[in-house]
């Protein structure tokens, strides 16, 4: 999967990221299909033509929300993987998966982005898309490849997975 680096600088990148954070957060809060491209304006403080300099569409708007979520979903999986590399039981395992420190990983709009993929998997193909690729595939291979290495280091046998 081709990861988009969402955050923007330079000239015109703090308009941009004003933008995103805004919509994020308006989306997560309201939902995407009720808030308007005027909201969003409204909110970051801007003309709504502005809106439309940086993106072409509300949908284009929510493709970079969603993209950003992904950046820093993929990297509490990276975190957790770094943890679960020096467990030394299935129940550290398990502990590390509910560590309280994934609220330190995620950053706040990381942390909306998981309610609006969640929120919106049900009407918006591309919050549906990221949502199974995510939760589903992404992680079940995450998780495998956990086990898998615990297995091999004798930690816990192959019966227990």
């Amino acid at each position: 999967m081709l990861e988009r680096n969402i955050r923007v600088f330079g000239h015109d990148g703090e308009t941009k990221n004003k933008i995103l954070d805004v919509a994020t957060e308006l989306f997560a809060q309201k939902g995407y299909g009720t808030v308007s491209m005027r909201d969003i304006a409204k909110n970051v403080g801007i003309k709504i033509s502005s809106i439309y300099y940086y993106y072409a569409s509300k949908a284009a708007l929510m493709e970079d929300a969603l993209a950003r979520f992904e950046t820093d979903y993929r990297s509490y999986f990276g975190w957790l993987k770094q943890k679960n590399a020096r467990a030394t039981s299935l129940e550290e395992m398990m502990d590390n998966m509910f560590n309280k420190e994934l609220l330190n990983i995620l950053n706040p709009l990381g942390r909306l982005g998981i309610s609006l993929s969640l929120k919106e998997q049900h009407n918006n193909e591309s919050a549906r898309r990221r949502v199974f690729e995510l939760f589903y595939e992404f992680r079940i291979q995450c998780l495998k490849e956990d086990f898998d290495m615990l297995i091999e280091q004798k930690v816990i046998p192959p019966s227990d997975t």
